[in-house]
């Protein structure tokens, strides 16, 4: 009898083990996806997780739900976001300031202002520092002040969008450049582990007079365009755009200024000669790396050369520590701003927040040894 108690006993324990170990397997790969900042896999693994051992251990479910959450917000879903988040401040109460401002700004997007007021507030009570939590208190309990001049605007989604993310147009030589992660080169495609996307690149579109129709529906690129969004003239009571061309295709800006990894923003000098840009930290085609394993942001400049972009160069404050990107010239281009994460700052990464710090000094001379002081 006591044997087989003890074959029962060693068997529960060996199960017990095995299922640990399994357990513990599945909240590893969980967190090693999420500190490679893969956070499509990072979302998988963590939900697989809970939905096997949410019950099993609650500090490790804690831990795993947070990470989740921020993954989501990573990836711009809101509305899981708010589930995660949710959840996390409904059942434990020990979490830090952060996870209600992260609900905040969830709830926010999906447009429940009232329940993003409350988050807000206990943001701001749990901390001082920042005053966003007083500030989005107050300004929610009046929503109408948001809507004020939104009857004197109107929105169109440009042809040239793609499935993929479009964005940062800049005006150049009677057209645009833009930054897009759409790729259509290629059949192999290399994607951006933090979202599973193609690598941002710059692209042109070369005639900005077949985006700019005031009024129309550009949505549309057919023979004729009706001004003021309508899909018939004879009841649209605005003037008739006839005989539209095809839209042209947007194309490779610069095969020397993309490369393998990300491209953009960007911004031009006056005469648009000068070019300054955003890539990830790269040097003779390698990456490179802070010492915590992230590869930057940095700010390079190319001159225009005969048609040809050339003397690429990366610009004098970078660092290997933190991130330098979003660049934009004065009118009068004596001036440069830009975000970065540098110490010293104010808001959050450079991927959620645009700290505009000046850099001095004539752009135009740049290129000759002139300093830009951070």
């Amino acid at each position: 009898m006591n044997r087989i108690v003890r074959v029962l006993l060693l068997t529960g324990l060996a199960l017990w083990s095995l299922n640990a170990q399994a357990q513990s397997a599945r909240l590893r790969a969980a967190n090693k996806q999420f500190d490679n900042l893969s956070y499509v896999s990072a979302v998988r693994a963590y939900e697989e997780f809970l939905r096997v051992d949410k019950k099993k251990d609650p500090a490790e479910t804690r831990d795993a739900l947070i990470k989740l959450g921020y993954s989501y917000r990573k990836l711009q879903d809101t509305r899981n976001a708010e589930r995660v988040y949710g959840e996390l401040v409904k059942s434990y109460t020990d979490l830090d300031s952060e996870v209600y401002l992260y609900y905040a700004q969830s709830l926010a997007a999906n447009g429940k202002y009232r329940e993003s007021q409350k988050m807000y507030s206990q943001y701001g009570e749990k901390q001082g520092q920042d005053l966003r939590g007083r500030r989005f208190t107050v300004s929610y309990m009046d929503m109408s002040r948001f809507y004020q001049d939104s009857s004197s605007y109107r929105l169109y989604n440009l042809p040239i969008n793609s499935r993929q993310a479009d964005f940062s147009p800049m005006y150049y030589k009677g057209g645009i450049v833009f930054v897009s992660a759409r790729d259509e080169s290629g059949v192999v495609k290399r994607v951006f582990n933090w979202n599973q996307t193609p690598f941002l690149d710059l692209y042109f579109h070369p005639d900005t007079n077949q985006l700019r129709v005031p009024g129309a529906d550009l949505t549309r690129s057919v023979n004729s365009a009706v001004v003021g969004g309508g899909s018939d003239p004879k009841t649209a009571g605005n003037e008739v755009v006839a005989d539209a061309q095809p839209l042209s295709k947007a194309e490779i800006f610069s095969r020397t200024l993309n490369t393998k990894y990300h491209e953009g923003p960007m911004t031009f000098t006056k005469d648009q000669n000068y070019i300054v840009f955003t890539r990830n930290n790269t040097s003779k085609g390698k990456a490179g790396k802070s010492s915590d394993g992230v590869k930057k942001l940095k700010l390079y400049s190319s001159v225009n050369k005969n048609g040809k972009w050339v003397d690429i160069q990366e610009v004098p404050f970078n660092s290997n520590e933190y991130s330098v990107g979003h660049p934009a010239f004065s009118a009068d281009n004596t001036k440069m701003y830009f975000a970065s994460d540098m110490p010293g700052g104010y808001g959050g990464q450079i991927s959620t927040s645009l700290n505009s710090v000046m850099a001095s000094g004539d752009a135009r001379k740049y290129g000759q040894g002139n300093q830009y002081g951070g």
